[in-house]
């Protein structure tokens, strides 16, 4: 049996990711050229608070398999606009 260096494991499991339809594309690592990051001054509410209020806004569509019949479900979901 080969044993496989972590590069070879890493490679595996994002083939793996990428078959089984659990991710579309994997990010590509930061590189030196691309520069360093810096935090920048944002006015009015926190960020955070603005996308999770916006991701509340769409409606979103559910999947399901029913737990003894097997049998895949979908369901139409709209989050509480409320926090």
């Amino acid at each position: 049996m080969q044993l496989l260096n972590i590069s070879q494991k890493r490679e595996v499991f994002h083939r793996a990711l990428l078959s089984s339809g659990l991710v579309k594309r994997l990010a590509t690592p930061r590189t030196e050229e691309e520069g360093e990051r810096y935090m920048i001054m944002v006015q009015g509410e926190p960020l955070s608070k603005t996308i999770l209020q916006e991701r509340r806004k769409l409606k979103t569509s559910v999947f399901y398999v029913h737990r003894t019949t097997g049998e895949a479900a979908r369901s139409e979901f709209i989050p509480p606009s409320s926090v």
